[in-house]
């Protein structure tokens, strides 16, 4: 996975983003930047960085999704390319240490800890970043990690309405007492999994206290409507 900038990820994609609109000319007219704007932003040999203010005039200009100008891409239409970035000094919080980061995506769900909602899809809406070291320390790969959003109370009190947690999907084996994401016949939830003695798998809630969120046993018959989507591996603000 190549280290970029993030000033030489933008580059390239307002490069594309010109090139697409015909060259300079072009992209004066789509953003009403005036011809020595473009050529210091994006000219060949630049003097300024694109910043979050201009990502994101030039994401809504061309329609592009939230977060389209942070990830490189070879062409507009493409996929974007798996790629971790070195956040400039002037752009972190922690100074020269020039830490770096990766881009991950939060996924258009929200995972229901309480009954269970239910989806129809899970759509890539908008990106957040983690600290690379951050993800190394875990063992984790940021190919395979996703961001998503906590809904309800039943498990609390390590997981409360409104966290966003990162799953691991590459890590979808059962293990007994982990935290997972899953699916019951296309209802998504956060749960605590068991193996059964015997065979099947008993889904578990952290708050014991509501006699509403009772265990369930999914038996061996019935396992093909268990879908595991990936493991809950960390609290985006803090170890699980």
């Amino acid at each position: 996975m190549q280290r970029r900038t993030l000033s030489e990820i933008r580059l390239n994609n307002a490069r594309l983003l010109q090139e697409s609109v015909g060259g300079q000319k072009g992209m004066i007219e789509k953003t009403g930047k005036s011809q020595s704007q473009i050529s210091a932003i994006m000219g060949e040999n630049p003097s300024r960085n694109i910043g979050n203010k201009l990502a994101k005039l030039l994401e809504d200009t061309f329609a592009l999704p939230d977060g389209w100008m942070d990830h490189w891409h070879d062409t507009i239409d493409g996929d974007a390319q798996p790629s971790i970035y070195i956040r400039e000094a002037e752009q972190s919080p922690f100074g020269n240490n020039r830490p770096v980061y990766v881009p991950i995506p939060v996924l258009d769900v929200h995972l229901a800890a309480g009954f269970g909602t239910v989806v129809d899809r899970e759509e890539v809406t908008q990106w957040t970043e983690i600290p690379h070291e951050f993800i190394a320390s875990d063992g984790l790969s940021a190919l395979s990690l996703a961001a998503v959003h906590i809904s309800g109370d039943s498990m609390t009190p390590r997981l409360q309405n409104g966290d966003r947690v990162l799953i691991d999907t590459a890590d979808k084996q059962i293990k007994d007492g982990k935290v997972y994401a899953i699916a019951v016949e296309d209802e998504l939830r956060v749960k605590r999994l068991f193996k059964k003695i015997g065979g099947g798998i008993l889904i578990s809630s952290d708050n014991k206290a509501d006699p509403a969120y009772r265990d369930e046993l999914i038996t061996p018959q019935d396992e093909h409507h268990l879908r595991v989507i990936g493991r809950v591996v960390r609290i985006i603000s803090g170890a699980l």
